[in-house]
């Protein structure tokens, strides 16, 4: 009995581990995406102003 609760004990921190592990790498690649689509508002942002600064004047009535 004592060893199936070592081997048990084992296995769950073996899971926990696996657990942990695979966790950080979607925590990195969520930061990944994150950077990249702040790369690409930055751009969007950039490509918005210059057209709001190239669009003709129109008077308000």
């Amino acid at each position: 009995m004592r060893i199936q609760t070592e081997l048990a004990v084992g296995v769950i921190l073996v899971l926990a581990i696996l657990v942990g592990f695979f966790t950080v790498i979607s925590f990195d690649k969520t930061a990944q995406d994150m950077e990249k689509i702040q790369k690409a508002a930055e751009a969007n942002q950039a490509t918005l102003n210059e057209v709001v600064k190239n669009r003709p004047k129109v008077p308000v009535k």
